[in-house]
This record gives C-alpha cells, sequence and structure tokens, in this order.
C-alpha cells in the first residue's frame, strides 16, 4: 500500500525535498487503498514569529539540577554484552508493527532527544533540517548555502558560495515537536509539559523559543540563549514548556558560531527527569517504549525512508544517443555537488549539478535516446514523470547515530534501529534499497548481524532475534518511483526481451532476480550459523499472486527461478476497507447514528445494518475481500513449502477525507476509529490469520501502524498519539486493545 504523512514520491525538486504534503501540494495520490504514512500538518510559516536574536550578556550552567534517575531497564540501551543472549519475543501469539515516519510533527515522539527528531519544511528540509532565518523572517530561503560538518551541523553562519545578493540570514533553526495534532481523546497534551535540558558541545550561543519559557528555578538565562566560549566542552541548563503547543513546539535556533572547528554540536533537548538516563547512554521515549512492549516483530520502511530512494527531476529537450549533459527545466537549488543518477532507460551515471545552475552533466554518452512526450517521458510501455532520477540513498553516505537529526532522507541509522529492537526482545524487519549493490548488502548484513563498522556504542542484533530484509518497499506499486526504476533496471537487464506485460514484465523479473542476489549476499556475508536468523523477504501485492509468482520464476533470468535461492518469506499487505463512492457515502451517513452501524455491517456485507445495499462495497465486505485476498496466497505458497507467508503491512485501510465520498464521511470514520467495534473487526481479522496462515513468527503479521493521528491522510495508527492513556488495557483506543489482546490470548 502506499500510506501519506508525506509525499510517497518526487516530482519537482521542491516537491521532492519537502517534508509534507502540504508543501507545493506534491503528496501522492494513492491509486487502491492507503497513500504513505504522513503528517496532517498544515505546513504554513508559523505566524509566532521567532525570538532568536543573539543574546547580550546572561549566563552559562552546566547544571542538571533537579534531575532525577528513571529505572534502567525502561530506558536504557539494552545493548547486550558480546556474546550473550535475549530471551527473545515471548508472545503467546506473535504480532508485528510497522512504525510511523520519524518527523517534528509525528505523535510517535520515539526519541529522549527531541532534537533527533527535529527538521524543517524549507525546499530543502529534508537534506539539512534547518531553516535559515534572521530575527524577523521566518525562513530566507538560503539553506543550500549552509556549511555543514558530517553530521548536519553548521559550522559558520556565512554562507558558503557566492549567493546572487547579500546574505540575509543572521542564524539556523529547526523546529521539535512541531504542529503535532490536537489531542486526541485519553490524551492531556500534544508533547510532556515540565523542565527540560539544553544541552549541547562546541563554542557559541545555542536558543530555544516558542512553547519554551524561562521560570523561576530554570538554570537557562532568561533569554533562553545558552553560550559557551570553553573549547571543547559541554554546556547545559534548565527550561520550562508550561503549555506544549501553544506556540507551536519548540524552537532551537543556532545564533553564534565563533569557531567553525569547535562550532555547536551534539545538540539535545531531553525532558530532565530523563537527562541522566540519556547521558548514560539511554535512546527511547519510555512511553514510546510502553506502547510496543509486546509486540514480537518491528517493521521499519517509514523510518528508513524506504519510498525516498529515488528522485525525479523535469529537463527540458530530447537525451539522444551519446548526450553527457541535460537541462532542468528550473536551476538546481540544492547544494552543488555530484550525485549517483538512474536514467529510465536503466543507465547509471555520476552526474554533477551546480547550485544555481539548470545544467547537469556526466561522462560517458548515454546509448539510448530518451525523448519527451508532452510533459512526460516514455521507455517501454512505461509512462515516467521524469528522464532520469537522483539515487538518494549509498551505503557509503547511509545515516549515522551522530547525525544532528534522525528524520532525513537516509532515515534512522541501523544502530538505533537494531538497538530499538534488542531493546524490546522484538524481530527487526529491515528495507534494503532497491539499487544496493551486492557488497552494499552485505556491509549491511554484517552491521546489523555482527556489529561490523557500527558506531561506538552499540551492538549487533542479539540471538535469537531475526532480521528479515526486504527489498525496497512495493515495486509492484505503479504509484512509487522504484517501480519505474525497477522496470528501467529490467529493460537494461534484458534489453533484447519484448514483454508481453510490457514494462510490469521487466519489474517483476528484476525485483525477483535482485531478490534471489540479494538473499545470497545475505547468506554469503554472515556465514551459515548466524543466517538461521536471516530471512530474505519477497514482496508481493496481497490482491493478486501472479506479483510473487512471476517474481519467483523469474522468466527471464538464466540463472533463474528466484524461487531455488535462499528466500525464506514472501510478504503481502492483507488492508481491508476503502472509502465508498459518493452515493454510498451519503446514504451511509444520512442514518440517524451517522453511519456507524451500516459501516460495521459492510466489513462483512455489502448490505448495511439499516438494510441499503452499498455497490460500491465488495460482496462480501470490506474484511471479507482480505479474507480472499489471504487464501488466494495460501493456496499460492503450497507450491513454494521452504517459503513462510508474512504480512509486511495490514489492517483497515480508510481515510478521513470528504475528498470523492461525502460532507459527514470524515465525522463518521473518526468515530469508527475511536468505536469498540473497531476493536473487534481486528480481533477477527487477525484471529483469520492465525488460523488460515499461522499463529507463529515465522508467519507474523505486521500491522501497519503504531502511532498515528486520525487525518485525511490515513486513520493507521493503533494510538493517535504516544501520549494517549494506555494503562490500564480498558483505558486504551479499541485497536490497540485489540492488538494487545490477541498478543496476550
Amino acid at each position: 500500500m502506499t500510506h501519506t504523512m508525506f509525499p510517497g514520491r518526487s516530482v519537482l525538486l521542491t516537491c521532492t525535498l519537502a517534508l509534507v504534503a502540504a508543501l507545493a501540494g506534491c503528496h501522492e495520490t494513492s491509486t487502491s487503498g492507503a497513500t504513505d504514512q504522513a503528517a496532517a500538518e498544515n505546513n504554513t510559516a508559523p505566524t509566532n514569529g521567532t525570538s532568536g536574536s543573539a543574546p547580550s550578556g546572561g549566563t552559562t550552567s552546566n547544571s542538571t539540577s533537579g534531575t532525577s534517575v528513571v529505572s534502567s531497564n525502561v530506558l536504557a540501551n539494552a545493548a547486550p554484552a558480546a556474546g550473550s543472549t535475549l530471551t527473545g519475543p515471548t508472545a503467546s501469539n506473535p504480532l508485528g508493527i510497522n512504525l510511523a515516519t520519524v518527523a517534528y510533527y509525528s505523535p510517535e515522539q520515539p526519541f529522549l532527544n527531541i532534537v533527533k527528531s527535529g527538521g524543517s519544511s524549507s525546499a530543502i528540509g529534508n537534506l539539512v533540517g534547518w531553516y535559515t532565518a534572521t530575527n524577523s523572517a521566518w525562513d530566507t530561503q538560503e539553506e543550500a548555502y549552509l556549511q555543514l560538518d558530517p553530521d548536519g551541523y553548521p559550522t559558520s553562519l556565512t554562507a558558503a558560495g557566492a549567493l546572487s545578493g547579500a546574505q540575509q540570514f543572521t542564524l539556523v533553526k529547526t523546529v521539535v515537536n512541531y504542529n503535532l495534532p490536537g489531542v486526541s481523546p485519553g490524551q492531556s497534551s500534544v508533547y510532556p509539559p515540565g523542565t527540560y535540558r539544553l544541552k549541547f558541545e562546541g563554542q557559541g550561543t545555542v536558543q530555544v523559543a516558542g512553547d519554551a519559557s524561562y521560570v523561576a528555578g530554570n538554570t537557562c538565562p532568561s533569554s533562553l540563549a545558552l553560550s559557551n566560549s570553553s573549547a571543547n566542552t559541554y554546556v547545559s541548563c534548565t527550561f520550562t514548556v508550561a503549555s506544549p503547543g501553544a506556540n507551536g513546539g519548540i524552537l532551537l535556533e543556532i545564533t553564534a558560531i565563533p569557531n567553525s572547528a569547535d562550532h555547536p554540536r551534539d545538540i539535545s533537548i531531553v525532558q530532565n527527569a530523563y537527562a541522566s538516563n540519556y547521558d548514560a547512554g539511554a535512546i527511547f521515549n519510555p512511553a514510546f517504549l510502553t506502547a510496543l512492549s509486546g509486540f514480537s516483530s518491528l517493521r521499519f520502511m517509514e523510518w528508513m525512508k524506504a519510498n525516498n530512494e529515488f528522485s525525479g527531476y523535469p529537463n527540458s529537450g530530447s537525451l539522444l544517443v551519446g548526450a553527457t549533459s541535460l537541462t532542468l527545466s528550473s536551476p538546481w537549488n540544492a547544494a552543488s555537488s555530484t550525485y549517483p543518477v538512474i536514467f529510465i532507460d536503466g543507465e547509471r551515471r555520476t552526474a554533477t549539478f551546480t547550485l544555481g545552475s539548470t545544467t547537469v552533466s556526466w561522462t560517458g554518452g548515454l546509448a539510448n535516446a530518451i525523448n519527451p512526450s508532452g510533459s512526460t517521458w516514455q521507455w517501454g510501455t512505461q509512462t515516467y514523470y521524469a528522464a532520469f532520477f537522483i539515487i538518494n540513498k549509498t551505503w557509503a553516505n547511509r545515516a549515522q547515530p551522530s547525525n544532528a537529526f534522525w528524520d532525513m532522507q537516509d532515515g534512522v541509522p541501523l544502530e538505533v534501529i537494531t538497538a530499538l529492537c534488542n531493546q524490546l526482545k522484538a524481530n527487526c524487519h529491515i528495507n534494503v534499497p532497491l539499487t544496493y549493490s551486492d557488497s552494499d548488502i552485505q556491509a549491511m548484513a554484517q552491521l546489523v548481524m555482527s556489529g561490523a563498522n557500527m558506531q561506538s556504542g552499540y551492538r549487533a542484533l542479539a540471538a535469537p532475534l531475526t532480521a528479515s530484509f526486504e527489498l525496497s518497499n512495493e515495486t509492484w506499486n505503479g504509484v512509487f518511483d522504484q517501480y519505474d526504476i525497477a522496470a528501467s533496471l529490467g529493460s537494461l537487464t534484458w534489453p533484447t526481451s519484448a514483454p508481453s506485460g510490457g514494462n510490469a514484465a521487466w519489474n517483476r523479473n528484476y525485483f525477483g532476480m535482485r531478490t534471489a542476489q540479494m538473499a545470497s549476499d545475505l547468506q554469503t556475508a554472515v556465514g551459515t550459523s548466524l543466517f538461521a536468523r536471516v530471512i530474505p523477504v519477497l514482496g508481493a501485492q496481497a490482491a493478486n499472486p501472479d506479483t510473487a509468482r512471476s517474481a519467483l520464476q523469474t522468466a527471464y533470468w538464466a540463472n533463474g527461478p528466484a524461487a531455488n535461492y535462499p528466500i525464506k518469506a514472501v510478504a503481502i499487505a492483507p488492508y481491508w476497507g476503502n472509502n465508498p463512492s459518493t452515493q454510498d457515502c451519503t446514504t451511509m451517513t444520512g442514518q440517524s447514528d451517522g453511519g456507524l452501524s451500516d459501516f460495521f455491517a459492510t466489513l462483512t456485507s455489502q448490505t448495511g445494518a439499516s438494510g441499503n445495499t452499498y455497490s460500491s462495497v465488495p460482496p462480501g465486505g470490506y474484511l471479507g475481500e482480505a479474507e480472499s485476498s489471504i487464501k488466494g496466497f495460501t493456496t499460492l505458497m503450497a507450491n513454494y513449502p521452504s517459503m513462510k507467508l508474512i504480512a509486511y503491512e495490514g489492517g483497515q485501510n480508510f481515510y478521513a477525507t470528504t475528498s470523492g465520498t461525502c460532507s459527514g464521511w470524515s465525522t463518521l470514520i473518526t468515530a469508527a476509529e475511536r468505536d469498540a467495534r473497531m476493536g473487534t473487526a481486528y480481533s477477527n481479522y487477525l484471529n483469520f490469520w492465525q488460523t488460515n496462515v499461522g499463529g507463529t513468527s515465522a508467519n507474523v503479521n505486521n500491522i501497519f501502524n503504531d502511532i498515528y493521528p486520525v487525518s485525511s491522510y490515513g486513520v493507521w495508527g493503533l494510538l493517535e498519539s504516544v501520549m494517549q492513556t494506555i494503562t490500564p488495557l480498558t483505558s486504551a483506543p479499541p485497536k490497540y486493545q485489540a492488538a494487545m489482546r490477541y498478543i496476550q490470548q
């Protein structure tokens, strides 16, 4: 499925690099089912302004006065000692969960250091995470000129390179816990109020604003600007958040950098109650850990930004045979650099982009001509929105724990992902970028399973926990760039094939081949003993078993079929539900109870409780349609006895939107999501999976997802916020109750 909290794919540079769907209207519209997980944020520049002026005077403090220590079993990194093992998942009925996208506006709030989820919505926000600003201007749009260290911290407040005019920015800032969704049932605030600690290393001035305030007893200066003039030392101080969200959230500003070699870095904002735990190595918010406790598998597709591997950019004119340059439709607005690119005929190059220029160049002429067709491009039977794509993910430039932010385009570091699995004693489900080489895949496996080349302080996945490796995400889904790129690479691999299935056949064959090669790479990388805990996964569409069959058969591949390689699981996403037609919606919401009784009746029938028949509902109801898809795959899997069937995603697939429905639909879906009958529907769905597929970790169903607000982009979350009450369980939202009771039954 696709899910939209952020745009699922890229169209223009400003859209590609935007953090939210609202920016330039570049979110992806789903053709079937869910759209990629995303934010309900209306991302206009906040009206509260900024108080980021450089302070004069004030004092600094290393004090963490008032810090209390929370029990280590809740907060510790849980990195096991070398050679040790964990007890492993102990749930009666194993159930997995997808984690929501890490973002400054996400109600998941997984990390103790909330700066790690910080960011910006500037045109290149998911590359740098900072706004360039002044005391009066929220965003001067000069982010491409920032001088950053390898971890993304600014080393200077002077622009790099020549600006077209005079430099405007005098400070940089990021937003933290900003524009969070409103309070949901069982939730008292959008994030925790109370005392917070600001800490950083280096010389300069760092200031907090927005929701941050000074009250008696805080150790920050009353200006909330913390300065340090001592070389290579840490400073810290405390401030107060009295009313979370009242001013949008917390603003973090760097207003002075006197020494580029000792600039402010390793910046953290932590609830003061957990500051000592954080300093001792704790990573995760205890409320987040509590919410996820019990799930036996964690899928990190959103954390790893699996749907953001490629960014397409429009260009003008044809690309002729032998071409070594092209002209962008608009000037490049990110930093000047070389970037790996892939053309729609599958050819790869390293291209040079220059800030402010429309010219892109590379060495090695193209083997094929690529011609536009109006505003689109054609290759084989596939229409592309761009002639080339930047490859955003490379192993050499993967995310690192020391990075300023963990919500940039590279996603959350693998070290942090592995630490969470270790701490929760949950199996890891990891997405491998489509264009990773064999050596990249091997290095990835060795890091996760053996700890090779991990940053200091992190450990490998502990035994007996398993790691599932899934190539990309939904390469069968034409909504995503990875569908197009897999088809392009298939055409390059088998150029003389004239597939009767068009580019779809190239896509399935290439994907099947690379999944098989990934499985072999994993086995080679970790050896026989560790490979027993590694699960190579082939993803497919729940409604179409042929997406798995054709990939496993790989008819074009001389070294196939893929089914003969050590692939251990086929994964599907058996969602249920879809928004009704306008006519059906109007009839349903016109009932005396707003449509709730008819809505829940249509989960198992086309006929509502009122006796009305809803033609846009599947004949057996929404759950019946999902059950039929599951049965179709159990039949297919009988042909592959060495492979297990798992669900990489699953759950309901409704949207709280009036678009394409009717005026009452959002109200109905919001009520339905919070109704006890929705919990019953989840219980029935999970019990059907257990009965017909299996109830062990080998057949795990990874529900989508953990924490997500009710919005027009979907109603995915078992919880709407990490701040919701879940103890006692009877006070938790119905879907979360159903999941926990399934696990415990």
